[in-house]
């Protein structure tokens, strides 16, 4: 039994590390990082393409802090962990007083029982989930062990075709902007009394009826919750939205009576990790 456990919640970890959260409604919050290996989606605006893949040789840098001469030293450690390990590796990241655990990838959805574990282990610890919201089957999993959820609101005419993990996913991605509109709709009304914020990463170019759609699902489907508009960092090609259009964007929202926040990806602008 117990192997049994240790296979169905063993996850390819990339890395663990301590720093602060640079998106969303706890921008600014000292947290450590868990960045899970492995995702599907091919976000055109992605800066982590390093955590698609899971090669079979893969590794784990885990920080480790030394709280008396403050040092910190990354070492190597075989990638796939149980959800016990990894908590040994953010105690070994944070030093100090304990900090919420941000669950990020990667796409952690593809591991809905390493994240109920982790969960169970950390105890009173506050649990950040961030996810595409793009697997409402696992989302549905995770609802009672995670205590926010930062969602994003993928706009389909960014988004390249997935590539799956396996030839045979336990829930197959969105491909088409109706399979986008399907997955977005259920797990808004998912997380809808839950504690959870959406963001809406904005890249140059995009046509704003597309934005509309998304505005007017929120409005429909989770109006409660606040929309974090983020402007798109330039990488990989993408470019930056204009002031332009940020702010047609901004009075869409308000045309609709969302709550809405505009905030830049802090760590590019601080230059941390």
């Amino acid at each position: 039994m117990i192997s049994e456990t240790r296979q169905a919640t063993e996850t390819p970890v990339l890395e663990v590390f301590a720093s602060i959260q640079g998106e969303g409604a706890f921008v600014g919050q000292p947290q450590v990082f868990v960045r899970l290996r492995g995702c599907p989606l091919r976000c055109s605006w992605c800066d982590t393409p390093h955590s698609w893949a899971v090669p079979k040789d893969a590794r784990a840098e885990i920080e480790k802090r030394d709280d008396v001469t403050e040092g910190i030293e990354r070492v190597e450690e075989p990638a796939n962990s149980t959800p016990f390990q990894v908590l040994c590796f953010v105690a070994a990241a944070e030093g100090g007083r304990p900090k919420t655990i941000s669950v990020t990838g990667g796409e952690p959805l593809l591991y809905p029982d390493f994240i109920v574990e982790l969960a169970r282990l950390a105890g009173e610890r506050h649990i950040h989930l961030e996810t595409a919201g793009a697997h409402p089957e696992s989302l549905s999993r995770v609802l009672d062990s995670v205590d926010h959820f930062s969602i994003d609101l993928k706009l389909p005419s960014t988004m390249r075709a997935p590539v799956e993990l396996s030839a045979d996913p336990v829930e197959p991605s969105p491909v088409t902007a109706e399979d986008w509109r399907d997955v977005r709709r259920r797990t808004m009304k998912l997380v809808r009394s839950r504690d959870a914020c959406f963001k809406l990463v904005l890249p140059a170019g995009v046509a704003l009826s597309e934005v509309e759609e998304l505005f007017d699902d929120v409005a429909n489907f989770a109006s409660e919750h606040v929309v974090y508009l983020q402007p798109a960092t330039a990488v990989a090609g993408t470019a930056a939205p204009s002031l332009t259009e940020i702010e047609l964007c901004v009075d869409a929202a308000l045309e609709r009576g969302l709550t809405l926040r505009v905030l830049p990806q802090v760590h590019p602008v601080l230059g941390v990790r």
